[in-house]
């Protein structure tokens, strides 16, 4: 009994020891070549540097720091014995698509007041246009170099990231009327 429990703590220290980098679940708020930069616990920024042997994995799929965008929930797995922290492995998931209702009535373009856009994921509009008269029978993303007929009564989906924080604004082909969306 005693041989057996040596060796299951031989195996569990040889476990820790090989995991032993540890790990950190955060938020993407910046990334480069060289690091990423990370909120944790929704308050804490830490930087975590990427090497030539930095692996990527996409949903469980191999995949490279360009698949990464600013918002990204990530798990990077550390590099064990590193002075600094780097990662051996940052693991993610490609965020759904965030749907958003928007209407286009007499009084212009309509968005439901607690719409908030996340930066770096991705958005699909979902714009209906209920009234005839009005100059937003298209809709303009002009950042996005987005231009979309609204066909009276008929649901169309515009899709696109955003990638910094701040407003997205839309807007007619005249630029008459418009509307924005809150991203952070």
């Amino acid at each position: 009994m005693k041989r057996l429990t040596q060796l299951s703590l031989l195996t569990l220290s040889t476990f820790a020891f090989a995991h032993g980098g540890g790990h950190l679940k955060g938020v993407i708020n910046q990334i480069s070549d060289s690091q990423l930069t990370l909120t944790v616990d929704d308050k804490d920024k830490l930087v975590v540097a990427l090497d030539k042997d930095s692996k990527f994995e996409n949903d469980g799929k191999p995949a490279t720091v360009k698949a990464l965008t600013v918002g990204s929930r990530v798990v990077v797995h550390l590099k064990p014995g590193a002075k600094s922290k780097v990662a051996a492995l940052v693991k993610f998931a490609t965020a759904p698509a965030q749907r958003v209702e928007v209407s286009v009535t007499s009084e212009g373009f309509v968005v439901p007041p607690t719409a908030t856009l996340r930066a770096g994921q991705q958005v699909t509009l979902v714009v209906t246009r209920s009234v005839e008269k009005t100059c937003a029978t298209d809709i303009v993303l002009k950042d996005f170099g987005i231009t979309q007929p609204l066909p009276l009564n008929k649901p169309v989906e515009v899709t696109f990231t955003p990638t910094k924080a701040g407003q997205v604004r839309f807007a007619c082909a005249m630029d008459m009327v418009s509307g924005s969306l809150k991203v952070e």
